[in-house]
């Protein structure tokens, strides 16, 4: 058994394990997606004229692409790494499918979604695109020098189409550079003098045109100059000047107290080239655009003898010899005189501006075809791929000439290929027609159908003019029809002269009639078919009647939820509704009522349980811990407080007596003859008389407690007298008191007790002595009553709270 062989490098076999029969020979060596087979002897190293296995494979370089070989169970087909078509490229090596926009092009802005490197083309002026991207980048907005200061910018713009590079970008406006002079020393005659500021001064030069704008302080005045920009080939006199590069361009301005304007000098290697018409060659040849870069002429009188011809012989010449000299702003061409650099001069309260041509305005973008092209732009050498020389780079190569992007000039397709107009590429040359009658290039096997011809001039077959017909694999419609039919939304047949919409009907094309639609249908607006009658349009959309078409969005505060083709108002108080992309469908509680949730239930749940609305919500939100709904459930409350606070937010002391012992949010009164100090607790603050104490308890012996004293003390008498026998008061020691004790057991119909009243104190009843009266013994007032409340003596000498008092005690 022979040794396996190792197949050529950069490929490699189907393997299914225990099976050879994908390894038996070098024709099932095959090349990966992303690679392809390559010889370094071949004129084309990634695309050899005679490929075979035995030829290594590599990786496709950036620009081409590969999809790989066969399925497994057939031989190699050795594919080559194809070119990416015009336009588009690769981001990396080893790629599958071209995935990116070659360097100088990219997808245009209209196609802002598109992600497909089929839509790459050339980038548009004002842009560039260096590779690897799928969209090109607009130049810079940079510093623009201006006399009020340096908040003013310029955006950048180019001279061409399909530029790869930001150094070709250049600022459309620009100041002249401070060592070139405050202006260009060109002659007022040749300037428009205008009313309007300076700022729109320069921006209302044309798009199109090379233009100076020269301002001057005194007057506030702004002058303009137009010239038309020229291509490269032209003979005619010229005037060039020379631009900044946007990218490096610095910011300028008056310094504080200073007249002086600073500028970067650094030219960007592009000129202007502006037609000179009869005065400015006049001008020109008398020394009156611009002064000269020489030293030694700038004092000369006679201006005509300040400019020096031919001191540079070529263009290019005077660009090398302008860009080495920073007092120059620029050159001029004359015929019969030659070439001759430019410099400006200074004077206070003067300057001159340059705005070039902005051709994205000017001439037909991507995005907007159509525009008229004013005179050729300027472009940078080499050109962009795809573009020609002539007229600075921007006309597009001739057809069956191509530019890849690294040469000065299109160059014509070699023996065998071909190129359309503007090709960065020339392809091979494919049959454009087919014999009569055929179609299907390149192989035209195909024959044109009934109905169809093609003379022997194209690739494809025509339809037959109407009124015409003709059979298969015809040359020419030679067959005359009657027509029996009519287009879509035509009647009256042959004719065809009725339109079926002006009688409610349709036809789409295979009767001679119109016809009716079936019912609840009408007729389309072509009147080619039938649409159904609209009963109802989608949620949240009105029917528009006069385009017959449900395209009215319901406004805020209108619905439509699918059943009507009319917005109507939101039925209930506070109901809304906010359309969205389709309108409004539904409404809904933005908020419900303080008190009230579930605004999906038109807010009719009351909030309890621990949840509340304020009138801000749509549900009944939860309480924070430790809080309760209030009654109304518009807020939360603390349910119980600490000890001595109240209030729903338990804020608020107990004062006056009352008091809030922990088990309420409210302060309350203590009742009766007690009252609240610390908030919390309640004591007793005065007892009635011979009582005292806490409690109000009889008063020890030898206390009293008259009643009438604020408090609960029982009082030691003064000296020389002892409490009375209820120690309700003071009596004079060694005098008789006229109150006895009546014997508890005593049936004295006066003295008996009805039910419901009781002896006070201890269960003692006092009488009055025998003989005497109540009117001597004020100090016992209390205890000279009947059970019933009536007084045994006068009472004059009971004030209104002794009687009150007196009367609450016999109550049980």
């Amino acid at each position: 058994m022979e040794p396996c062989t190792q197949c050529p490098p950069g490929r490699t076999t189907d393997y299914s394990p225990g099976n050879g029969i994908f390894q038996a020979s070098i024709l099932d060596c095959k090349i990966p997606a992303g690679s392809g087979v390559f010889s370094a002897e071949a004129a084309q190293p990634y695309d050899p004229a005679a490929p075979s296995a035995e030829m290594r494979a590599e990786k496709c370089p950036i620009g081409f692409f590969s999809t790989g070989d066969t399925a497994a169970g057939t031989p190699t087909r050795n594919p080559s790494c194809q070119k990416c078509p015009a336009g588009q490229s690769t981001s990396e090596e080893g790629a599958t499918a071209c995935d990116v926009c070659a360097p100088g092009y990219g997808i245009p802005a209209c196609k802002a979604e598109s992600k497909s490197p089929a839509d790459c083309q050339l980038c548009d002026f004002g842009t560039y695109q260096p590779g690897g991207s799928l969209r090109c980048t607009s130049c810079i907005t940079t510093p623009f020098n201006h006399p009020t200061g340096d908040k003013y910018v310029s955006y950048g713009v180019t001279f061409s189409k399909g530029l790869t590079n930001a150094e070709t970008c250049v600022p459309r406006y620009a100041q002249l550079p401070s060592p070139a002079g405050a202006r260009l020393a060109i002659n007022a005659s040749l300037f428009t003098v205008t009313s309007k500021p300076l700022v729109e001064c320069i921006q209302s030069c044309p798009a199109g045109s090379c233009c100076i704008a020269q301002y001057e302080v005194q007057g506030d005045t702004c002058k303009q100059a137009v010239l038309t920009p020229v291509g490269p080939n032209s003979t005619d006199a010229r005037l060039y000047y020379k631009l900044p590069p946007s990218s490096i361009i610095a910011a300028a301005g008056f310094k504080e107290n200073s007249t002086k304007v600073w500028g970067k000098t650094q030219p960007a290697g592009v000129y202007a080239r502006c037609l000179m018409d009869e005065a400015w060659v006049a001008a020109a040849t008398a020394g009156l655009v611009g002064t000269s870069t020489n030293p030694a002429l700038v004092e000369e009188t006679d201006m005509a003898k300040a400019v020096e011809w031919n001191e540079c012989a070529t263009e290019t010449a005077c660009r090398i010899k302008c860009e080495a000299n920073a007092a120059c702003w620029g050159f001029v061409h004359v015929p019969g005189k030659g070439w001759a650099t430019r410099g400006g001069e200074d004077q206070l309260g003067t300057r001159s501006f340059v705005v070039s041509p902005d051709f994205s305005k000017a001439l037909p973008g991507l995005c907007s075809p159509g525009q008229p092209a004013p005179a050729e732009p300027i472009v940078k050498l080499p050109c962009a791929a795809g573009m020609d020389s002539m007229f600075d780079c921007k006309e597009p190569c001739k057809v069956n000439t191509y530019n890849d992007g690294t040469k000065i000039f299109c160059v014509e397709c070699e023996g065998g290929y071909e190129a359309p107009r503007g090709a960065s590429i020339c392809i091979k040359i494919q049959p454009k027609e087919c014999p009569a009658g055929y179609s299907g290039l390149p192989d035209c096997q195909q024959p044109c159908a009934a109905g169809t011809y093609q003379d022997g001039s194209k690739g494809s077959c025509t339809g037959c003019p109407e009124g015409f017909t003709s059979l298969p694999a015809a040359a020419a419609c030679n067959i005359t029809i009657v027509p029996t039919t009519c287009k879509p939304g035509k009647g009256n047949a042959p004719k065809c002269d009725q339109c079926c919409r002006s009688l409610g009907k349709y036809n789409n094309g295979t009767w001679g009639e119109c016809q009716a639609c079936p019912e609840g249908q009408k007729p389309n607006k072509k009147a080619d078919g039938c649409v159904d009658v609209i009963k109802a349009c989608p949620p949240g959309k009105a029917l528009n009647l006069a385009a017959d078409a449900c395209d009215i969005k319901c406004a805020k505060g209108e619905f439509q939820d699918g059943s009507r083709t009319t917005c109507i108002k939101c039925p209930l108080q506070d109901q809304t509704s906010e359309p969205g992309d389709d309108g409004a469908a539904v409404c809904f509680f933005e908020k419900c009522r303080a008190g009230f949730g579930s605004a999906d239930t038109n807010c009719s749940i009351p909030c309890s349980g621990g949840l509340y609305n304020d009138g801000t919500l749509k549900q009944c939100s939860r309480c924070p811990r430790e809080r309760q709904t209030s009654k109304d459930g518009k807020k939360c409350i603390f349910e119980t407080c600490p000890r001595g606070m109240s209030g729903d937010n338990c804020d608020v002391k107990c004062t006056d007596g009352k008091f809030q012992d922990g088990n309420s949010n409210e302060c309350k009164s203590c009742g009766g003859n007690k009252a609240s100090l610390d908030g919390f607790t309640c004591v007793v603050t005065s007892c009635p008389a011979g009582l005292g104490g806490s409690d109000c308890s009889p008063c020890p012996e030898g206390t009293y407690n008259d009643g009438l004293s604020p408090g609960t003390q029982c009082l030691t008498c003064p000296t020389g007298q002892t409490p009375n026998l209820g120690r309700t008061g003071c009596e004079t020691n060694g005098v008789e008191s006229d109150c006895i004790p009546r014997p508890a057991d005593s049936l004295s119909l006066s003295f008996d007790c009805p039910r419901g009243w009781t002896l006070l104190p201890a269960g003692i009843w006092y009488d009055v002595r025998p003989g005497k009266s109540c009117n001597g013994a004020q100090q016992c007032w209390d205890m000279c009553f009947f059970c019933d409340g009536r007084p045994r003596y006068h009472d004059k000498f009971l004030s209104s709270q002794q009687k009150t008092t007196r009367h609450a005690r016999l109550r049980t």
